[in-house]
């Protein structure tokens, strides 16, 4: 995230074709204190339109549990590519695709990947800054 922009001021998309997981995801960005914009799409090709058109674009949740894994590991690698390192992800994998999470791991550097259940401790860990280590002494 650059300096100077406020959470206030970021903005999110959603990549989801479920009702129900749009939903959540809303009201846990609201939680996170992420209240601008929320766009929900059902294609990455508007996931790259938005990013295109928002600079203000910092948060990416993908709904995962009903695309392939191809079309998972396309996705990243075209985020990592087209919209940068600036991009936070949180991946959602249904249970059927556990085994897929340690080969996606590296793909993009701000990379959450979460398998099953929808929970706002997921948001705060993949959009929150993380604290700075503290300094050990010898």
């Amino acid at each position: 995230m650059a300096i100077g922009i406020r959470k206030e001021q970021i903005r999110s998309v959603i990549l989801c074709n479920d009702r129900e997981f749009k939903r959540k995801s809303i009201n846990f960005l609201n939680g996170s204190a992420f209240p601008a914009e929320k766009f929900q799409v059902e294609t990455f090709a508007e996931v790259v339109e938005i990013a295109g058109r928002e600079p203000m674009l910092y948060n990416f949740v993908i709904d995962g549990s009903d695309r392939s894994d191809d079309e998972i590991r396309d996705y990243l690698k075209i985020s990592q590519e087209k919209l940068g390192d600036n991009l936070k992800i949180l991946l959602y994998l249904g249970d059927h695709q556990a085994e897929l999470k340690d080969s996606l791991s590296g793909i993009h550097p701000r990379l959450c990947i979460t398998v099953g259940e929808m929970g706002k401790a997921d948001f705060n860990r993949a959009f929150h800054l993380r604290g700075k280590k503290k300094k050990k002494w010898i």
